[in-house]
């Protein structure tokens, strides 16, 4: 039995150029990236969501304190939203920014999130103030 080889380019078409990525076109690993890094950020939102908000809004780790109804009606907009909104979004993708820019928005978005998650306990991290010092 004959194994199938790649066939040369078509005469006047050049291979393309630019290296490969594990034998892929270079693009394919920036696609790849983005859409691990919007699994992760997705799929951890989602899992921490409800968790975070019935928790004890005191304590050594406060979450928001609602009751677990509200915390459920809140997640199920959030993931209804998700998939709503990805066609609105995929039509600005493709007729207003590109793909360049919408790559770029969608890396930044998927960036700051973890950023915006953790803003609230950023001032355990900086020294406190001595009140002595302070007089």
């Amino acid at each position: 039995m004959a194994t199938p080889t790649a066939s040369p380019p078509a005469p006047g078409i050049a291979p393309p150029s630019g290296g490969s990525f594990f034998g892929h076109p270079r693009g394919l690993s920036t696609l790849f990236f983005t859409e691990m890094w919007e699994r992760a950020s997705y799929y951890g939102m989602r899992a921490l969501l409800i968790l975070y908000m019935t928790a004890a809004a005191s304590g050594a780790n406060p979450g928001m304190g609602m009751d677990v109804a509200t915390a459920g009606a809140i997640y199920g907009l959030y993931t209804g939203l998700v998939y709503l909104l990805a066609l609105p979004g995929g039509w600005v993708a493709d007729n207003l920014w590109g793909q360049r820019k919408a790559v770029f928005v969608g890396g930044m978005h998927h960036r700051g999130r973890p950023l915006l998650a953790g803003r609230s306990h950023r001032r355990d991290l900086l020294p406190r103030p001595d009140p002595d010092r302070m007089r």
